[in-house]
This record gives C-alpha cells, sequence and structure tokens, in this order.
C-alpha cells in the first residue's frame, strides 16, 4: 500500500519541488499551502501516513498543527520542517522529527524513510506490533 503524506508548506517552490520528489519515490502526497488548508485536507483524506510540514506558517504554525492531527490520529507520523536551526530542540522536545531546510532530495527521501519504516512493521490500526498483539490478546 502507497504511504500518504500530507505535505504543509506555504512556499509553492518548496512545496511543488518536495511533492515532486517524494511522488517520484513512490509516495502519495497531498499539498496543503498553509495550516488552515491542512487540516481541511486531513479531514476528508481516508487516511494520512505522514505530515510533512513547515514550522513557520501564516495563522498556526506547524508544531500546533502536528498536535492537531495527533489528537485526531494519533498513529500518524510527524516531520516538522524549518530554515531556522533554533526550531531544533523546540521539535524535539514536542516528540516529533526535524528537517532542516534547506535540504537535498537524498536527504528528505531519507528523512521520510526513516520516520515511515515504523508503519511498514506495524499491525492493525498503525500500532507496531507488539501493541497491537497486546490489544488483541
Amino acid at each position: 500500500m502507497q504511504s500518504v503524506i500530507l505535505l504543509t508548506e506555504d512556499e509553492a517552490a518548496v512545496r511543488e519541488l518536495a511533492a515532486f520528489i517524494l511522488e517520484r519515490e513512490g509516495f502519495s502526497v497531498l499539498q496543503a499551502n498553509g495550516a488552515a488548508q491542512a487540516l481541511q485536507i486531513f479531514q476528508r483524506a481516508e487516511r494520512i501516513d505522514l505530515l510533512l510540514s513547515d514550522i513557520q506558517m501564516d495563522g498556526m504554525n506547524g508544531i500546533e498543527l502536528a498536535q492537531k492531527v495527533l489528537r485526531e490520529q494519533p498513529e500518524t507520523r510527524i516531520l516538522l520542517m524549518s530554515g531556522f536551526p533554533g526550531y531544533t530542540s523546540v521539535v524535539a522536545d514536542h516528540g516529533f522529527a526535524f528537517l532542516p531546510k534547506p535540504f537535498s532530495a537524498n536527504a528528505l527521501v531519507a528523512r521520510v524513510h526513516a520516520e515511515l519504516i515504523p508503519l511498514k512493521s506495524a499491525g492493525p490500526e498503525g500500532l507496531p506490533k507488539a501493541k497491537a498483539l497486546k490489544q488483541c490478546g
């Protein structure tokens, strides 16, 4: 099954290039130009495996967006990106993965794969196999 990525980036050129790179790697990419649009897409989507979002956007920031998404769909993986290195520790404090901008195509793909690897070994409902087994038995 193809992984679904919700890509939220307010800079069109960055968003479109990242989407192109990820689609070329076989991912299904839903694009949003900001948090408000991302939430609309999220509500309509059957599932989102990974939220890949810029942090600094007008209105709601990427951390707030990630928190809202996780309240609705806790199994969603989160990867936040920013050109401001000061966000590294803030993102880590929230337990999210971080991708510094600018990034290469290889770095983007590697980081996305790293975040989605746990899903490939997941049991029912995206839970890690050990947790899924505990729930079943």
